[in-house]
Order: structure tokens, then C-alpha cells, then sequence
């Protein structure tokens, strides 16, 4: 399973970094099976995947998943 040329740069030097940080998660990979296979590389590296936007869709308090009620 190949990932895309500007991600394979930053899995090919795992050394180089701490952290592997994308905007959104979903910008990160495509599916569930490329998440499955980022966060196995990761454990497996020491790195942590880490979304700029937090956690879910933005973690928004006006978003509709995030309202109760």
C-alpha cells in the first residue's frame, strides 16, 4: 500500500521529527484501511499522528455532532 509522494517523503525519515501533523485527519488518508496502516507505522516509529484541528470535524462547539440537546 504506497502513500502518496508528499507523505512518503516524511514516512521515508522517520528520524527527522517528532510528530507527523496534518490539518485534518481526513486530509491524513483516504480510508479506514490507510489509517489503520499510518497509525501501525507510527506506533512502530514512536511518532504521533496529530490533527491541527483536533479532535472529530474541528472540535467545534457549533458543529452539529458537538451540540446536546
Amino acid at each position: 500500500m504506497g502513500a502518496p509522494a508528499a507523505l512518503s517523503r516524511w514516512l521515508n525519515d522517520p528520524d527527522g521529527y517528532d510528530a507527523l501533523v496534518f490539518w485534518r485527519f481526513d486530509r491524513a488518508v483516504r480510508s479506514t484501511v490507510y489509517m489503520c496502516a499510518l497509525a501501525n507505522w507510527a506506533r512502530e516509529h514512536r511518532k504521533v499522528p496529530v490533527s491541527a484541528e483536533g479532535p472529530g470535524r474541528g472540535g467545534r462547539a457549533d458543529h452539529p455532532v458537538a451540540r446536546r440537546g
